[in-house]
């Protein structure tokens, strides 16, 4: 298969007669400014960093044991766990993560770094904002002790998330890479099939979007960037009966001008995201494959000494073996203050999963 046009001069130069004897079709006003409105709230909110560089020097100094890309990478293998298990959209993992790696890359977030407790705390508490704004049904802060296996007390938890909300300025909207995507196959040309050609691109950079998150060295891409680039590549999967060469270029052109992304910006992104889709396919798997039921995170400190065992049930984990062995006194007294309430409860009525957004559940 010919490679596509991937410069801008290319893109200008390649095939003329059947680009310039077609009237160019004006995309609809709802879809130009809905576009720009993502890119503008894209801009307005603080990039990420690599804090794990920019931080190296501070962690050497003022921690023994810092947080690392090993540490991130098994919390989002968590994330995808927990989400898969409550049937919860993927997207909101990947939400979680944006928040988490925002939060790290700010002043007061990089303390966090110090401590893979603390890291881990935070890993948990954006993940469980994340179900609070993007999903119908709310995660009960009650599962997100029992899945912290009592390590964290709802104290410490909603006290993360407003650290969290104030470090990000309470602004938890930014678009994903998905968002992005979705809203640029609507630049497809009226010719061809947009139904199924937009399905197929979708799903493919979905599939890129999720290796995108696993891995660290993508915090720094704008979102709208790596979506760009996923779409490059979707493009590369398909035949030319369904989307012609012609056609291909008029979309990419479209992108380029309608979201003001330069084509040359993307092709690092895209370069690596080909190779991620590579590796994965390599290894016969899925980047995280999945448990049926969520555990309990992978502990980051002493984690061969203390290997993680899968929780029996989402509702009632029975586990409270403490995630990081760090402050065995406090973890033993939140054991058995965790204890003491899942015991009262169930004497009363059992703790719900998730509980609908306005309904407030009461212990007994």
């Amino acid at each position: 298969m010919p490679a596509i046009p991937l410069t801008r001069q290319e893109l200008k130069t390649s095939f003329p007669s059947e680009l310039q004897t077609k009237t160019m079709q004006i995309p609809s006003r709802e879809i130009l400014e809905c576009l720009a409105t993502m890119r503008k709230q894209e801009r307005s909110y603080n990039p990420c960093i690599d804090y794990l560089a920019e931080h190296s020097a501070y962690m050497a100094a003022y921690s023994t044991e810092p947080v690392n890309e090993l540490c991130r990478d098994k919390m989002c293998s968590w994330y995808y766990q927990v989400i898969d298990c409550i049937k919860f959209s993927r997207e909101t993992a990947a939400i979680g993560l944006s928040y988490l790696d925002r939060f790290l890359s700010t002043t007061a977030g990089k303390k966090s770094l110090l401590s893979r407790r603390e890291f881990q705390l935070a890993a948990m508490t954006t993940l469980y904002v994340a179900i609070k704004l993007h999903e119908p049904i709310e995660m009960d802060i009650q599962l997100v002790v029992h899945l912290g296996r009592g390590c964290y007390s709802e104290t410490e938890i909603s006290e993360k998330e407003m650290d969290i909300l104030f470090a990000l300025q309470w602004k938890m909207h930014s678009p994903t890479p998905i968002c992005f995507a979705s809203k640029m196959v609507e630049l497809l040309p009226w010719e061809v099939n947009r139904n199924d050609v937009a399905e197929s691109i979708l799903t493919y950079a979905r599939h890129q979007a999720q290796l995108a998150v696993s891995d660290y060295s993508f915090v720094v891409y704008p979102a709208s960037q790596v979506a760009f680039a996923s779409i490059l590549n979707a493009l590369e999967g398909l035949t030319y009966d369904r989307m012609s060469l012609g056609h291909r270029a008029q979309f990419i052109r479209d992108i380029e001008e309608y979201s003001c992304i330069a084509i040359e910006s993307v092709q690092e992104i895209k370069a690596k995201l080909t190779l991620l889709v590579m590796k994965s396919v390599g290894h016969h798997h899925q980047a995280h494959p999945l448990p049926p039921t969520p555990v309990s995170p992978q502990p980051l400190e002493h984690q061969h000494q203390h290997p993680v065992e899968k929780t029996s049930s989402l509702c009632n984990p029975q586990s409270t073996t403490p995630i990081m062995n760090i402050n065995n006194n406090t973890n033993n007294t939140r054991k058995a203050r965790h204890d003491s309430q899942s015991n009262d409860n169930n004497r009363g009525h059992s703790s719900p999963i998730c509980v609908r957004k306005g309904e407030h559940h009461v212990s007994s």
